[in-house]
């Protein structure tokens, strides 16, 4: 158990320098160009540069699979935007800390904008927030759907068993 932890926190700390690293080359960009309306590729620019490239390794994760289901590929492309711009500080400690004590992010989230504690509810109740952002920027139900339901059970839909498997891996 405890070897398990120490690895996924070395696994996540090699992920901390690749996100800080992250640029998204312009042949990524027209593929999220194709897939999304403009509302929905202007939540997809307003993600850092890592959560961009995550979000098009889930998305290219999906097609290798054999996905065809537009709503679950823009899903793959937008179901982190909830995370917003967090900052390097939010970004450490969150993956940190979720990898050492996986309950403690919920447990140090306040949901109150202007908060220091804000950073951390963003990053708990990112699939809540995304899907609410979505569904102002008028995207289909299903995708709304399948970004707020991207951490729970899978349920019955394939594809976001798929999206959650890819999320979990890239």
């Amino acid at each position: 158990m405890i070897t398990a932890t120490i690895a996924r926190a070395v696994y996540r700390v090699k992920q901390f320098w690749w996100a800080v690293r992250a640029e998204v080359p312009s042949e990524d960009w027209r593929e999220a160009e194709e897939r999304l309306s403009q509302e929905e590729l202007v939540l997809f620019e307003s993600m850092d540069a890592a959560a961009q490239r995550h979000s098009l390794e889930v998305y290219r994760a999906l097609l290798a699979g054999g996905c065809d289901d537009n709503d679950a590929l823009k899903a793959a492309l937008l179901h982190d935007v909830g995370k917003r711009k967090p900052g390097l500080f939010y970004r450490t400690a969150t993956v940190l800390l979720t990898a050492l004590f996986s309950k403690s992010i919920e447990r140090l989230a306040a949901p109150k904008p202007g908060s220091w504690r804000y950073g951390f509810y963003t990053y708990a109740h990112h699939a809540e927030i995304g899907a609410e952002m979505l569904a102002a920027a008028g995207s289909e139900p299903r995708v709304v759907h399948l970004v707020r339901a991207h951490h729970s059970a899978p349920g019955t839909d394939r594809w976001l068993s798929v999206l959650q498997a890819a999320d979990e891996k890239n």
